[in-house]
């Protein structure tokens, strides 16, 4: 079992994202901004990936993935980006700054259930 933390402001879409991830047997540590997030990452060392969304109040999705990407102890963790208000333009930039991969919203449970194993060979 993995420890995955979501970053999502949505309540529905965080709730739908915690229920997904609980449904493959991962504890979730949901929270609603980057800032809270990086918080968690930082006094939390047991966190196995992160879901984040990217248009978020005080943090951004965008800046959660550089800020991670700098920090030695968590630059690896892999990172799962969503969004329903984003290019291709934008998404290929997320990649480019460190987000390991990118979803569309809707999320759709299967995508993020191979996107998961993808990131987590033992999950």
């Amino acid at each position: 079992m993995a420890t995955i933390l979501i970053a999502e402001d949505d309540l529905i879409s965080r709730k739908l994202l915690v229920s997904i991830i609980a449904n493959m047997g991962h504890a979730v540590v949901p929270t609603v901004n980057g800032r809270m997030a990086l918080d968690i990452l930082l006094n939390h060392g047991d966190i196995d990936l992160v879901v984040t969304d990217v248009m978020m109040p005080e943090m951004d999705g965008i800046e959660l993935v550089q800020q991670i990407r700098k920090l030695d102890s968590i630059k690896t963790l892999p990172i799962i980006v969503i969004s329903a208000y984003i290019g291709v333009n934008a998404a290929n930039e997320v990649l480019e700054k460190g987000a390991s991969a990118f979803m569309v919203k809707p999320i759709e449970a299967q995508a993020l259930k191979q996107y998961i194993t993808k990131y987590l060979p033992s999950s």
